[in-house]
């Protein structure tokens, strides 16, 4: 592919090597020189930048794929608090007998007396108490 642009062939892409790849390479050149050269510590000193640049890679790899986890676990946890706080409205209004579990759900006023919080705000105590809302009762979407 270089020769290809160093002759005029065009706008062709050069295949990338990997960071593996020329590490390698790289260990194979510094294997055939001598002990003490000046050539061999340059390449010596450039794989363990390479080296370090593969950690980071790693590192950034493993950090999306524990950030894309946690954000559905989040997701999943805020499901569970809004069901258990819509059967606790439902319980509590039943429990008091003056209005019935369908218009407590329908609207959330209890005799009229109380106003419920949404039913997308976390409970006391809860990790996602942090979490502001963003928004009115289905129109939210977790962070």
């Amino acid at each position: 592919a270089r020769r290809r642009e160093e002759q005029g062939g065009g706008d062709r892409m050069v295949k990338r090597v990997s960071i593996k790849n020329s590490m390698r390479s790289l260990k194979r050149l510094i294997a055939k020189l001598e002990e003490g050269s000046d050539k061999r510590v340059k390449l010596e000193k450039s794989l363990a930048e390479l080296e370090s640049k593969r950690l980071d890679v790693i590192r950034v790899e493993r950090e999306k794929k524990n950030a894309k986890r946690y954000r559905g676990i989040r997701f999943i946890e805020g499901q569970k608090l809004t069901r258990k706080l819509k059967q606790l409205r439902k319980s509590l209004a039943t429990a008091e007998g003056e209005v019935s579990p369908e218009q407590v759900l329908s609207k959330p006023q209890l005799g009229g007396q109380q106003r419920l919080s949404t039913a997308r705000e976390p409970l006391p105590g809860c990790p996602l108490a942090r979490r502001p809302n963003r928004g009115a009762a289905g129109t939210h979407r977790w962070p």
